[in-house]
């Protein structure tokens, strides 16, 4: 579900809980073809890199999971 709204974005990082000697993982994945969607996960973004230990971006391009998948299936 698309969203930027700030309230949203700490609520949804507030779901997470912490476990005791364990990392936690969010993943915000988006289509990078809706550049709308690229505008709201730079505001989701302003949240996120103040309350997260680290972000990481990658970007997967159809060879890159079509070869993953190859690899599982």
């Amino acid at each position: 579900v698309p969203y930027s709204s700030s309230i949203t974005s700490i609520q949804i990082i507030g779901r997470l809980r912490n476990i005791t000697d364990k990392e936690l993982y969010f993943y915000d994945c988006i289509d990078t073809s809706f550049k709308m969607m690229e505008k709201q996960r730079m505001k989701r973004l302003q949240i996120f890199n103040q309350k997260s230990k680290s972000i990481k971006h990658y970007t997967f391009t159809r060879e890159r999971v079509n070869k993953y998948l190859g690899e599982i299936v």
